[in-house]
């Protein structure tokens, strides 16, 4: 899924249906994997000086979170 959601975006562009095929795809083949929530959530949306901190709380939220699950 992660192949075809890359292809679509590559040949057929960047409209909305695309991109939308694309997040979809991208979203289910990740499934529920803790990589794609410490990437988001602890380094793209902090700054410098709280990424550690965020990072940490996502590992807990996360690794908590699936053991309660």
């Amino acid at each position: 899924m992660a192949l075809i959601s890359w292809v679509i975006l590559a040949y057929i562009g960047m409209g909305w249906p695309a991109l939308i095929t694309f997040v979809t795809l991208w979203g289910i083949s990740a499934g529920i994997g803790a990589q794609a929530w410490y990437a988001l959530w602890s380094t793209e949306l902090f700054p410098t000086k709280y990424r550690a901190g965020a990072q940490g709380f996502m590992f807990f939220a996360v690794r908590g979170s699936a053991g309660i699950w």
